[in-house]
């Protein structure tokens, strides 16, 4: 990302410029371990670590600009450097002065005509970013920036709006929460004037305490899209939480529904939408849940960009999802394997596998030869050991029979289960994986993202 030190002017955080700072495009690098000579560096402080601790390694490759967070230990760091031609800004506090700053680069962006829009919601954020951010490229092509990766807390944010060139016109901005008021900062930061939440699970229930409290925390982007009275808003109505929004810039749509909503039928889908028809067919995105997704994408690019709508259309019958861990299937070997080893709640969880139940029956294959493993699902608090085994539970209901468990709460998943293989971690399953999981042609593989069962691929 490139930025122009006059937006480095822009911020009350601002303490003193040591050097003279001349208007120039700098390319921002927040990692001293990826610093190229000539890039701005931004030694951001966070509650365990300081970038400004590694700043001699910057001086040494080469560097205009440093900022910096003023403290007593920095300021004597700063007096023993040799300055040569490096710029350095000192900064009140380093994660205040990068929001301020890129603050002012939106404004910029917005004055000149240009989109945001805010994606949130328990499950499948980065999904949806991808499926909408590819249906608008169709279009729109480089004009349009994505959040990167996963960038979508109040740093991630951020760095995105400062990612913004000349020539975007259009902002998708991925929005992730684990605290209560977290969207509510990045709602202020991006101000986005359309939106969507893809759902409402039970996720990062150790802070939220209760899947309410979750759309409570999640339908502030809905209220500050509402608020602002000129966008569009869409959210899936057979979500429990999300059917009782209500607001002018809404649209919700349900499965099974010929007035504002879609029929699925195997691969082809038709979408009704203001007594209107259209539709679309692609037999690559896997689980319904990826085809209400993409119905989601399709109707908010619609609803701003009207215009467009066939075109919209032609790339979603082409979409494939981006190997990213995220439920993809990947051949491997002689088994084939459905892979989500991105991140984990119980509401995930289930929709993937109801996703692979619904395959292996469409497939007419035995649910008992088809093997599973399945890891941690972080951050559910004091509900932990009962969600795990409730998943556990259903496993053992719908007939799966080779089934492993990796992580703290494989026990928990293994008592719903009254069976199955535990592991403590993916290091324990490589050194002794279970026989029938390795001989099984086709394999459901998914956990949170702390436990890397990506990493077992290697062993198929």
């Amino acid at each position: 990302m490139m930025i122009n030190t006059n937006l480095l002017l822009k911020s009350e955080s601002l303490v003193k410029i040591y050097g003279e700072l001349k208007t120039h495009d700098y390319e921002l690098c927040t990692d001293s371990r990826k610093y190229k000579k000539g890039q701005l560096f931004y030694a951001i402080k966070g509650e365990f670590f300081d970038g400004f601790d590694f700043v001699e390694n910057i001086l040494e490759i080469g560097c205009p600009v440093v900022v910096f967070e003023s403290n007593p230990k920095n300021i004597e760091k700063l007096k023993s450097l040799s300055k040569k031609e490096t710029v350095f800004i000192e900064v009140k506090n380093t994660i205040n002065y990068l929001q301020d700053i890129s603050i002012a680069r939106r404004e910029e962006f917005q004055k000149a005509g240009g989109v945001i829009i805010g994606i949130t919601g328990s499950n499948g954020k980065t999904t949806h970013k991808e499926m909408l951010g590819s249906l608008l490229k169709e279009v729109f092509g480089n004009k349009v920036l994505l959040t990167q990766g996963n960038l979508n807390n109040h740093i991630g944010v951020p760095l995105t709006l400062l990612s913004l060139e000349k020539e975007h016109e259009i902002c998708v901005v991925e929005m992730g929460t684990n605290h209560p008021g977290e969207i509510k900062v990045l709602c202020d930061l991006a101000d986005p004037e359309h939106g969507l939440i893809t759902n409402i699970g039970a996720s990062h229930l150790e802070f939220f305490k209760s899947e309410k409290n979750v759309y409570i925390e999640k339908r502030v982007l809905f209220d500050h899209v509402e608020k602002k009275n000129k966008g569009h808003f869409v959210v899936p109505a057979d979500d429990q939480f999300l059917s009782s929004l209500s607001g002018k810039t809404l649209c919700s749509f349900k499965n099974h529904d010929r007035e504002n909503g879609f029929i699925k039928t195997n691969s082809q889908v038709e979408i009704f939408l203001n007594k209107e028809k259209f539709s679309f067919q692609n037999e690559n995105l896997g689980g319904d849940y990826n085809y209400s997704n993409m119905v989601s994408c399709l109707l908010l690019s619609s609803l701003i960009y009207p215009e467009h709508r066939e075109s919209f259309l032609k790339a979603a019958s082409s979409y494939t999802a981006p190997e990213m861990n995220r439920a993809n299937w990947i051949s491997k070997n002689k088994t084939k394997v459905f892979m989500d080893a991105y991140n984990a709640n119980p509401s995930s969880m289930m929709a993937a596998l109801d996703y692979f139940k619904s395959y292996i029956n469409e497939n007419n294959l035995d649910v008992g030869t088809v093997g599973l493993i399945l890891g941690d699902m972080n951050e559910l608090g004091e509900e932990s050991a009962r969600y795990h085994h409730e998943i556990g539970h259903w496993l053992h209901e719908n007939g799966f029979k080779k089934v492993s468990f990796i992580g703290k709460f494989s026990t928990d998943y293994s008592s719903g289960f009254l069976g199955g293989d535990c592991f403590e971690n993916v290091e324990s399953f490589k050194a002794s994986p279970p026989k029938n999981l390795l001989t099984s042609a086709y394999l459901f593989l998914k956990g949170s993202r702390s436990l890397q069962l990506e990493s077992l691929l290697d062993i198929f």
